[in-house]
């Protein structure tokens, strides 16, 4: 998280002590208007290192940073610069006009000041302005093929640019505000004009007495040597400068120049020379001398042999740094380093002479610390690993860093590191104390690039690592590691840098170092030490590392989402590769901040619809930023929904507030302050313990925007007690909350509609609960519905009806105070219809929410949940939608009816709003045609609900698949049937006809049921397919169900000759056939009733069971006329398949038993005096007879002759 400094710091301009390093988020870091990490800024005190006359400083760097602000973003304007505004509400434009586009390359000048990046750790600014003359030359070159090098001399406040025909000089310390004066000086010559210059000169600035300008030395790598007396000369020519050369060897060229005491520099070759060169103040002039150091020998030649058989050539790199020694008073330190070791010397300051300490291989010796691998006597082999010195800088204790380089793969990838080196007197010898390895690697270049420079600002212990495109940032004894990258490496790069030495003291706990780059000017970059120091202790805490990670990245988060999208910034927000911590948490956080106002990266904007714009545009550059890094899939789905909720937060906080902006500047006026959105803000600031400001209004807006929920309560809770208002009063007021809550739901349902792609949202729900779909807002919604509703049908009521006349569509906000009763019904009807439809979007979108969590598993309560809000749904829908259509909204209750795939609402709007069937035909037939089987469901079963039957099946044929569908997937036998009919489809019509009649209770409509069933079964067979064995059998089935609905009909038949009339006097007539065919049943008044009950069925037509039909005829004693009705019951048994075999048999049985008792046989087997024609004449009118020669003829049934033979076995036991 960023710190800002307050108002009273930004002014007055205290220092920061080393006593307030943050620890913590929300310290203020320093003051930015003198700022002590500009060290370069002022004038400061060298350490007493007992020189006899200190060097003081002239003007030096000038603090640049009195407005270090972010940037705000017009959120309507695409990402592109509105303008800067600071704290202190000043704006500052971006000055295009010092931008200019040189090969298609644009170099956009930043502010001075401007904030790139920021956290509790570092900051990278804007710095000095460059002269015009030096913007132009660096947009003419090119930057791949052309080398520049530049640096800043923090000691005397001067800079430099060099390109390899011309140096560009310029004192930085003046105006902030102009482009400071430049001077241009010649590069000295080549030396053959057929052989021009290929690189830039050597530069350094010779300090001269105070208050002078300086001088200036140039060293080409030829060897030729340029000094101008002054920069300032009134003419910077050629002339004007003291030339010498450089005595160098045959293919011989300088590689290095380095100041080294007040007015002596080292020259460094190719060849393993060192070179003096003084720069004497002699009559007024500076004048400069060459000589070659004490050491006659090579560099490195005593360790390598003489230097005639050691040749360097080019391929040899050297870095040369000195510093003033800490062990004596007037002699400075120079450490040369190679690719392969490091030479020591030692320097006089006033008397002059040099001496070499020690020179010693340290690639073992470094790979030995850092890998843990065996030294070799030798120094070669593989275990340096491939090990090369880069660069080297002096520590305040006088140690030497060195910046190496080794490639551990063979992948290409170069790893980085930094060795600390101790020269002991003892062992004359160099010791290495640490080696630690930089967590930033990159690949190798396939063409010429810079060595990395390694910085050390006062001698430590903050290290800047300077590459091309890169600076690390590194702290020498914690493991803290940041890396500040250029987001256009191809046309910007890093040239040089400007830092304190270790002479000077820091005072403060701030360390800067100012970097030119080619194409942005000067970047300064800021690091807290004990803020880092303390980071990186965290780091190396087992239990806090993963949410100090964590942190880390929402920083990286939080930069890009304040500063990325500055068109002018140079540097890239990208995030690594190999980034660490929970990125889902870290947005997370950073998003909820923002909402918040909690991040002190916002800036102070007193509009506070600026403010809210500002808050969404920096939402919307989180999730962008995350997608365009291509890490938007490792965020969890619920994250992005989590994500998404917080933008629709402030976008429906914006719209609000506009609103209510509005309502307060405009005529409507009717509430002052107090409008229910004032009221219920208030009450809950207040009930929050957070109504200490005057407009808390705003501070609700500002910092409190997580509690608009608790609004939308409140809202309803407002409504819900103006039951005993005047109606006109609680007309207005209704109004207006109905227009809050609509404009907040309708606000955040736009913004998910329209980001639905950035987020990446998946097709189904995620199971995460957003504040806009809480069964609290379904309560709001439906609440503040059905009371506007009530309303507006009160009103009419009151009113009359001219309230209601020319109803328009449209929503409209404006309106003028007070409004008309017309004008207020119209605004109440439109604002029904909004509630409606963000209703039942919320209902949707929360059984969906439901629906996914309880798929989960995690909330077993929400499969319960999710059912009882589908009910409440269903019901809700024409609850909503019909009203709609009665005042006079029929579009949209048509509308909502179809987004919400409402179709039984949807038949109702269409048969109720037009005035003929003709008409609501049409409309049926449009919706089939765009709806097809959803909406034909619906429509065909409220046509059968009506009793529209004949419209049902007089669909037109197109629509007969669907109508076909809709009876095969329903219970509508008796009608699907007749369709099959009309399809030809008599088979499927058939078995369909067969099926009714099986539920069929009466018997002379299930005899038309098995009639027609016969019937159309045979509709689509030849005579030779009805013979056929497998048609017969079906028919038989048939047939044998008439059968049995024809026994109904001829025991009625035989009621009715009996006892005339009883079928139409049922409930007499079934007493009198039971007294006068079931006689012998009088003596058992349970059976008798029975059979009365019977009886009365089969009067009324009714379909009684195979075992009641069994009975009926074999319970009366027959007639000799009715023996045959033993063989009917039968014949029942044999035919009936629905009943149970064990019943059946216990059927079987008792009818077997009756036709035995129903003889008198021991009269009939009295012989005596009777012939035999007599005796055959009685057996063959006994009812046994009759059943034995029906049973007989049916003998070929082996499955009846079975059961015939058991109930016959059956019947005799009973008899018995």
């Amino acid at each position: 998280m960023f710190t800002t400094p307050s108002r009273q710091t930004l002014g007055g301009g205290s220092r920061r002590s080393q006593s307030s390093i943050p620890g913590s988020r929300g310290a203020t870091p320093m003051s930015f208007r003198e700022s002590p990490a500009a060290s370069l800024a002022g004038s400061r005190p060298r350490k007493d290192v007992n020189r006899s006359s200190p060097t003081s400083r002239s003007a030096t760097y000038r603090d640049r940073r009195s407005h270090l602000q972010p940037y705000i973003v017009d959120p309507e304007s695409s990402g592109n610069v509105k303008g800067f505004v600071g704290t202190s509400g000043d704006a500052m434009a971006v000055d295009d006009a010092e931008g200019s586009v040189v090969g298609g390359r644009r170099a956009t000048l930043l502010d001075e000041g401007t904030i790139l990046a920021r956290d509790d750790v570092y900051v990278v600014s804007a710095s000095h302005k460059l002269p015009i003359e030096v913007m132009q030359a660096l947009e003419s070159a090119e930057h791949s093929r052309d080398a520049i090098t530049s640096a800043m001399d923090a000691r005397i406040g001067y800079a430099y640019v060099a390109f390899k025909d011309r140096c560009y000089a310029w004192c930085f310390s003046g105006s902030t505000r102009v482009a400071p004066a430049c001077y241009v000086f010649p590069a000295p010559p080549p030396s053959t004009q057929a052989a021009p210059n290929t690189f830039p000169p050597f530069c350094a600035f010779v300090e001269r007495s105070s208050g002078q300008e300086p001088g200036l030395l140039l060293v080409s790598r030829e060897g030729k040597v340029r000094l101008w007396n002054s920069i300032a000369s009134s003419r910077a020519l050629s002339e004007d400068a003291h030339e010498l050369d450089v005595a160098l060897g045959a293919g011989e060229s300088v590689t290095s120049l380095q100041r080294c005491q007040t007015s002596a520099f080292v020259v460094a070759t190719s060849q393993s020379r060192l070179l003096r060169l003084d720069v004497p103040h002699r009559g007024g002039r500076l004048q400069a001398e060459v000589s070659s150091f004490s050491q006659p020998r090579g560099f490195f030649g005593r360790f390598f042999g003489a230097a005639a058989t050691f040749t360097l050539g080019g391929d040899e790199s050297f870095s040369v740094t000195a510093a003033p020694s800490p062990d004596a008073a007037d002699a400075w330190t120079l450490y040369a380093i190679s690719k392969r070791g490091v030479q020591k010397w030692g320097l006089g300051e006033r008397s002059g002479g040099e001496t070499m300490i020690a020179e010693q291989d340290l690639r073992q010796p470094i790979a030995s610390v850092l890998f843990g691998l065996p030294e070799k006597d030798d120094g070669s082999g593989a275990d340096t690993a491939g090990l090369e010195l880069l660069s080297g800088a002096i520590t305040t204790n006088g140690a030497l860093l060195i910046l190496f380089e080794h490639s551990p793969t063979s992948a290409g990838i170069i790893s980085f590191g930094v060795a600390v080196a101790t020269y002991e007197k003892v062992a004359s010898s160099f010791v290495i104390s640490r080696a630690v390895q930089l967590h930033y690697t990159h690949a190798r270049s396939a063409g010429p690039s810079d060595a990395p420079r390694l910085i050390a600002p006062y001698g430590g212990p903050v290290l800047f690592i300077q590459f091309e495109d890169v600076v690390v940032l590194r702290l020498l004894e914690d493991d803290f590691e940041e890396v500040v990258s250029l987001k256009h490496p191809l046309q910007n790069r890093f040239m040089g840098y400007g830092a304190e030495s270790i002479d000077v003291e820091r005072e403060t706990d701030v360390v800067g170092v100012p970097f030119f780059t080619s194409s942005s000017g000067t970047l300064l970059v800021d690091v807290w030490v004990g803020a880092a120091a303390a980071l990186a202790k965290k780091l190396c805490t087992p239990r806090e590392h993963t949410a100090v990670r964590t942190e880390r990245l929402m920083v990286k988060l939080e930069q890009a989402v304040f500063f990325g999208n500055n068109i002018a910034s140079p540097i890239s927000y990208d995030l690594p590769l190999d980034f660490e911590g929970d990125l889902s948490l870290a947005a997370e956080q950073l998003s909820t901040s923002i909402v918040t106002s909690e991040t002190q990266a916002l800036p102070d904007v007193v509009e506070l619809r600026l403010h809210l714009q500002y808050r969404a545009a920096r939402l919307h550059d989180l999730i962008t930023f995350i997608a365009s890094n291509n890490c938007l899939q490792k965020l969890s789905h619920s994250s992005r929904r989590r994500l998404s909720s917080d933008a629709e937060l402030l976008a429906a906080a914006l719209e609000v507030w506009q609103y209510h902006g509005a309502q307060l500047s405009g005529a409507r006026g009717t509430f002052g302050t107090l409008s229910p959105l004032s009221v219920a803000i208030t009450k809950i600031m207040t009930e929050s313990g957070q109504a200490t400001r005057d407009d808390v209004v705003r501070a609700f807006f500002r910092h409190h925007l997580p509690q608009i929920p608790r609004v939308l309560d409140e809202l309803l809770h407002q409504t819900s007690a103006l039951s005993s208002s005047p109606l006109d009063q609680r007309s207005v007021l209704i109004l207006e909350s109905a227009r809050v809550v609509n404009i907040i739901f309708n606000a955040a349902r736009v913004f998910r509609r329209d980001s639905g792609k950035v987020y990446a949202f998946q097709a189904t729900q995620t199971a995460f609960e957003a504040w806009s779909i809480t069964a609290s807002d379904l309560d709001v919604l439906e609440g503040l519905f059905h009371t506007t509703l009530r309303l507006v049908n009160e009103r009419t009521r009151e009113l009359g009806t001219a309230v209601d006349a020319n109803v328009q569509e449209g929503f409209n906000t404006e309106g003028s105070a007070p409004l008309s009763p017309a004008r207020l019904q119209k605004e109440l009807k439109l604002q029904l219809c909004e509630l409606a439809s963000n209703a039942l979007a919320t209902f949707e979108e929360r059984l969906a929410y439901l629906n996914a969590s309880a798929q989960t598993g995690d909330q077993p309560a929400h499969q319960r949940d999710y059912a009882l809000l589908e009910a409440r749904y269903r019901t809700a829908r024409p609850q909503m939608i019909l009203p709609l259509l009665a005042v006079g909204h029929s579009g949209r209750a048509f509308t909502l009816a179809e987004q919400h795939a409402d179709f039984r609402t949807l038949t109702l709007l269409s048969h109720q709003l037009e005035a003929s069937q003709e008409a609501a035909r049409q409309r049926a037939e449009k919706y089939l045609d765009r709806y097809g089987q959803a909406f034909a469901f619906q429509l065909f079963q409220w046509y059968i609900e009506q009793g529209r039957l004949r419209t049902l099946l007089d669909v037109p044929d197109k629509y007969s698949p669907l109508l076909l569908d809709f009876f095969e997937r329903s219970d509508n036998p008796r009608l699907a049937w007749l369709h099959d009919i009309l399809l030809e489809r008599h088979s499927t019509a058939s078995r369909t006809l067969v099926q009714i009649a099986d539920s069929e209770g009466k018997a002379a409509q299930k005899k038309l049921m098995l009639s027609l069933g016969k019937l159309a079964h045979c509709a689509d067979l030849t005579e030779a397919q009805i013979m056929a064995e497998d048609e017969q059998d079906q028919i038989e089935l048939i047939d044998d169900q008439l059968d049995m609905v024809n026994a109904h009909q001829l025991l009625r038949d035989f009621y009715e000759s009996v006892i005339p009339g009883c079928s139409r006097d049922v409930e007499n007539g079934c007493a009198a056939v039971s007294e006068a065919v079931a006689y012998n049943l009088e003596s058992l008044p349970a059976l008798h009733a029975w059979y009365a009950s019977a009886v009365r069925s089969i009067l009324r037509g009714d379909v009684v069971s195979a075992e009641d039909l069994i009975d009926l005829l074999t319970l009366p004693l027959a007639a000799d006329d009715r023996i045959h009705d033993y063989t009917t019951a039968l014949e029942v048994y044999l035919r009936e398949k629905g009943t149970s075999e064990a019943r059946l048999d216990a059927s079987l049985a008792s009818v077997w038993l009756r036709i035995l008792l129903r003889d008198d046989w021991p009269s009939i087997t009295d012989t005596s005096g009777k012939t035999d024609a007599e005796l055959s004449d009685q057996l063959r009118h006994t009812a046994l007879y009759a059943a034995l020669k029906w049973a007989a003829d049916h003998s070929a049934q082996s499955n009846w002759c079975w059961n015939l033979r058991r109930s016959w076995q059956g019947s005799q036991r009973l008899t018995c």
